[in-house]
């Protein structure tokens, strides 16, 4: 379902909530808010970062946040941040904490900011921002730009991707995920952060970056042991930069792990990755191996500060 900003705008609630996402856009020297949640919530406003007040008001604009776009319903919000349940005068209270929001938001940025952003619909609110508004946005726009580049330029894409991971100031939400709906979406940005992580690990091979690349992905795949892409990024830099023997061995530590923690055996594409390496031939780009086990067991949320 769909509403309608004060703007005259459409935003919806399906996957694709706004092409301008995808759109070059400059920013030029015009005041732009910022609401920062690729990380600890902060809020940047003309007059330079400012308080969030209470728990359950930096709850509520977490949740819009990371809904950004659609509309969240009264029950999800209820259910969110009164998770021990509902008070007694539940619509009022909800009504209260919404404008005391409202006027928050127009204390950061000036008159009319939540009139014309914070809506109110008949299932519940939601939060409308332009694409350069949030660091969630802009960390999706330059990802999209990463992907579209890469075929290309990977060395424009590189960059791209380089932007959009310094945007990240450690776990998604911070400690703000206090409930499972924003619990949910803090685990979604992470895996997406990774995601950003790895193609720029890939671009970094199709470039020859090996040697730089090998100290991060030694500490990346400390982080998630059983994540058979980071685990095949590592071999590929160790053997590129003449460390065979070291290849092998993360193939066996990976192998080991696998059949300990899971019951399982590494996917095939490993399987013939590793045997590559052993026939002294340069391994195929992560893009052309076929598909790896896609099993991360280690939460995303642990890929703090890189």
């Amino acid at each position: 379902m769909g509403f309608r900003s004060r703007r005259g705008q459409w935003a919806s609630g399906s996957a694709a909530t706004r092409s301008a996402i995808d759109v070059e856009h400059s920013r030029g020297d015009r005041a732009v808010a910022r609401f920062l949640f690729l990380g600890p919530l902060e809020i940047c406003a003309a007059q330079g970062p400012v308080g969030v007040g209470g728990g359950r008001q930096r709850s509520l604009l977490l949740l819009l946040l990371v809904n950004e776009g659609r509309l969240v319903t009264k029950e999800q919000i209820l259910a969110e941040i009164w998770p021990e349940g509902a008070p007694r005068q539940a619509d009022n209270a909800l009504h209260a904490l919404v404008a005391r929001l409202r006027k928050a938001l127009d204390s950061w940025y000036g008159p009319g900011f939540a009139a014309d952003h914070l809506v109110t619909g008949r299932p519940g609110y939601g939060l409308y921002l332009d694409p350069d508004e949030s660091d969630a946005a802009e960390f999706s726009r330059l990802s999209a730009q990463a992907r579209s580049w890469a075929p290309d330029r990977p060395d424009h894409a590189l960059r791209l991707l380089e932007q959009a991971l310094a945007l990240w100031r450690g776990p998604a939400l911070g400690d703000g995920a206090t409930g499972p709906l924003l619990a949910a979406a803090a685990a979604r940005l992470d895996e997406q952060r990774l995601a950003a992580v790895e193609e720029r690990l890939r671009l970094e091979e199709v470039l020859g970056h090996h040697a730089p690349a090998t100290c991060e992905l030694q500490q990346l795949v400390a982080l998630h042991p059983l994540h058979e892409g980071l685990a095949r990024h590592l071999m590929t830099a160790l053997y590129r930069s003449g460390r065979q023997a070291e290849a092998l061995a993360e193939y066996h530590r990976i192998r080991s792990a696998l059949r300990n923690e899971l019951g399982l055996d590494p996917s095939p594409a490993l399987r013939a990755f590793m045997a590559a390496i052993l026939r002294h031939e340069m391994p195929v780009g992560a893009e052309e191996a076929g598909p790896l086990h896609g099993r991360p067991r280690t939460s995303a949320r642990a890929l703090v500060g890189r």
